[in-house]
């Protein structure tokens, strides 16, 4: 690249800073410690601005996956949907990007696809993208399923199942289901679809291993 100001780290940093700002407008105590990394930081501390815009990126990589993941057939795997995905942030912010920093045209050739890949590398062996990704589905899984249908207890420790276990055992289910009630399965399409997307999302960011149940006492 010519200059720094039009590096994918620069585009990252900018697009990051959407979201930390949008998020300290509505900073919520709750949200631990990524909300304290994001609530914290200020222009002025470098470093820490920079950790923030990050995490803020992340987020918003979260979000892009499982919208890429909706718009794909219910059928498609999860090849290639994490760099799918950062082409779409990129194609999302892009524009006004080179905007904020007094661009009208792209400063290279394919620059788009050179950002997209290089925010792909930067993240892609980024250890917190995925636990963000899983906290994500957690969250998902917990609206559209009732609290029994993914913890089981017993006389000492209650067990809430891992997203990616719920979502496969619901998908197996319904299958199951098919044959015996045709018109049942139909009516589920809507909530099918949306869990197929949550479920390539978790097989794209998340190895099996990592499906691991939670006990508590």
């Amino acid at each position: 690249m010519q200059t720094k100001n039009y590096s994918a780290e620069a585009f990252i940093e900018f697009v990051g800073s959407i979201y930390v700002r949008a998020y300290q407008w509505a900073y919520d105590e709750g949200h631990g410690l990524f909300g304290r990394v994001i609530h914290e930081a200020a222009i002025a501390d470098k470093p820490r601005w920079k950790n923030a815009c990050e995490f803020g990126c992340m987020a918003l990589l979260c979000d892009e996956l499982i919208d890429v993941s909706e718009r794909r057939r219910i059928n498609r795997t999860d090849k290639g949907l994490f760099a799918d995905a950062c082409a779409s942030l990129i194609d999302r912010y892009l524009e006004q990007f080179l905007h904020s920093v007094g661009m009208a045209a792209y400063p290279m050739q394919d620059y788009p696809k050179y950002v997209a890949s290089s925010v792909e590398r930067e993240f892609k062996a980024d250890g917190l993208l995925p636990h963000m990704v899983a906290q994500v589905l957690t969250r998902e899984r917990n609206d559209l399923f009732s609290v029994e249908d993914y913890t089981t207890r017993d006389n000492l420790f209650r067990t809430t199942a891992h997203p990616m276990r719920t979502f496969v055992e619901w998908l197996d289910r319904l299958e199951h289901d098919k044959a015996v009630d045709p018109k049942g399965y139909k009516q589920m399409y809507a909530l099918r679809r949306r869990i197929v997307a949550l479920h390539r999302v978790g097989l794209a960011m998340l190895p099996p291993k990592t499906w691991r149940n939670q006990v508590v006492a």
